[in-house]
């Protein structure tokens, strides 16, 4: 796996992690601490920060580009174009 691998995978586990520590909160924690509601008693302020890492973790994880094995150049299959 290369640095670059690592640094994605590490990513998609923290935003997974944010996501799932937010869940684990009560529903109306940040009326809660900060003694006002922001979003007027919805939920949707709360609903976004259980999501949006998750969205992002997803987001990651199909757009992180993948390795692929090495294949020697004189194994490699040579197109039709190219023989004469």
């Amino acid at each position: 796996m290369t640095r670059q691998q690592r640094v994605y995978v590490f990513a998609v586990f923290v935003s997974i992690a944010a996501g799932t520590m937010f869940s684990l909160l009560p529903r109306n924690w940040i009326e809660l601490r900060l003694g006002s509601d922001p979003d007027g008693g919805s939920g949707l302020l709360e609903s976004l920060l259980i999501s949006i890492p998750i969205v992002i973790a997803a987001g990651i994880a199909i757009l992180a580009p993948r390795s692929r094995p090495s294949v020697p150049l004189d194994v490699r299959p040579h197109s039709a174009s190219s023989r004469r």
